[in-house]
């Protein structure tokens, strides 16, 4: 493995002006300075070969998985390091329903984007931020022409001054009207009153018309909507624009963690009503009572692949603020067992719990039945395995999918057995919201609209 000093003075953001006009780029973002809760940024492009799924069935899906283990086990690495996460890999997503089969999805995928991608990448750049340094880590297996154009992106970094010809050529727009929406969170009450679930995550879909690269939109809006697991994918005139604030899965060495979001408050300008609001959402039995339930059920995801008596929670309902909303965030950890690889337990835990229901199959099964549109990449899972065996993975809400003519984006929330309909509407709007509205203050020639 070869590692290469850079000048961490060089943002990220200048690195991935430059690493934006290759094949293929990625920028795995902390979401820094606005950001405190991730350490790391990855930045890589010019992947040596691509894995994708367009129309999936559950034949497809295996095979996607045989083939992505057999490029992690040909070019894996006994390289061990606790400072340097990635050192080669597979980066890219796994959509919600990648594994429809298993849980008897039905329901079309409307979307021109890719049920799955992973792009095996044989180098990177990697900030590290609590050592406030950077380096570029490039596989033995790395071509020399890839090598070399890599080399160079350092100086270009310096000086580079990338245009954005990012344009919205229309408003957001819903896919389902507000009595549609309540009708269906009357039918999810019907559910769980009938004693099929205990909760189930609904969303609703929204979506845009554009023009131009979408690198340029990701670079002016990370500011306004940090969070700790950011990201962007680019795969040829799609992409990726993430911005979640959800920890899926983390593994470092055989050890796994989970951090799932249940339970959401409004930010308010004034300290004093934003205070308050956070408290509300500390007191709410409500939404701990939710946030318990998605626990219980990701101990159980994680125990089909873990070692017995190895699961623990070590947080329960740790308020985490961010731009727009206040969360409760729970924190599950356990010791994967010797014969599962990181693959199989993603594939165990996938979709995360938080945003499915409980129980998991039936909440899907619903969701199916009741969401307008196909969920395609929103509520899948982004992030890397590393030939060195790390993992992380974010849950892929805040998520924008882009698929060439149109920039797709979701919002949702639990319901539950008492879930107010006009709440949770507007909480659909408290966490996507501002990121429609901050790209058509900025990329529309409109003013500002307002969502509710």
């Amino acid at each position: 493995m070869e590692f290469h000093h850079i000048d961490y003075s060089i943002a990220p953001e200048q690195m991935f002006k430059a690493i934006s006009a290759l094949a293929n780029p990625v920028w795995l973002d902390s979401g820094k300075p606005a950001s405190t809760q991730s350490r790391y940024d990855i930045l890589t492009a010019l992947p040596h070969q691509i894995l994708d799924v367009e129309g999936i069935n559950s034949k497809d899906a295996n095979s996607f998985i045989f083939e992505a283990q057999s490029l992690l086990d040909r070019f894996r690495t006994s390289t061990q390091s606790t400072t340097c996460p990635f050192q080669g890999g597979l980066i890219g997503f796994l959509g919600y329903d990648l594994f429809a089969k298993d849980f008897s999805l039905e329901k079309p995928n409307e979307i021109d984007f890719p049920k799955a991608y992973l792009g095996l990448y044989l180098w990177a750049i990697i900030y590290d931020h609590h050592r406030q340094s950077a380096s570029m880590v490039i596989h033995p297996e790395c071509d020399a022409i890839t090598r070399e154009v890599i080399l160079g992106l350092p100086g270009k970094a310096a000086e580079s001054l990338a245009e954005n010809n990012f344009r919205l050529t229309s408003t957001f727009a819903a896919s389902e009207n507000k009595e549609t929406y309540f009708k269906a969170i009357g039918k999810i009450k019907d559910y769980i009153h009938a004693g099929d679930v205990y909760q189930v995550n609904y969303a609703q879909h929204f979506q845009a018309t554009y023009l131009g690269d979408t690198s340029g939109a990701y670079l002016s809006q990370r500011g306004l909507h940090p969070a700790p697991f950011s990201a962007y994918i680019g795969i040829g005139d799609k992409a990726v624009l993430s911005h979640s604030p959800e920890e899926f899965l983390s593994v470092l060495g055989r050890e796994v963690q989970t951090q799932p979001i249940k339970g959401t408050a409004p930010r308010a300008r004034d300290p004093k009503i934003d205070q308050r609001n956070a408290d509300v959402l500390q007191a709410s039995d409500k939404d701990k009572a939710e946030n318990l339930m998605i626990v219980d059920l990701l101990r159980n995801d994680l125990g089909k692949a873990c070692k017995p008596g190895s699961i623990s929670v070590p947080k329960l309902f740790e308020l985490q603020s961010f731009s727009n909303v206040h969360h409760l965030v729970s924190k599950i950890r356990g010791s994967v067992a010797d014969n599962v690889s990181i693959l199989q337990l993603i594939r165990h835990c996938h979709p995360g719990g938080s945003i499915t229901g409980a129980p998991k199959k039936r909440s899907m099964e619903i969701i199916d039945e009741l969401e307008t549109r196909s969920r395609s990449l929103y509520c899948g899972s982004i992030g890397y395995i590393s030939l060195c065996g790390h993992s992380h993975t974010s849950i892929a809400i805040r998520t924008m999918v882009a698929d060439g003519k149109h920039i797709h984006c979701w919002g949702g929330g639990g319901i539950v057995a008492d879930s107010n309909a006009e709440k949770e509407y507007q909480e659909t709007f408290f966490k996507v919201g501002p990121i429609m509205k901050s790209l058509e203050d900025t990329y529309l020639n409109t003013s500002a609209l307002s969502y509710s």
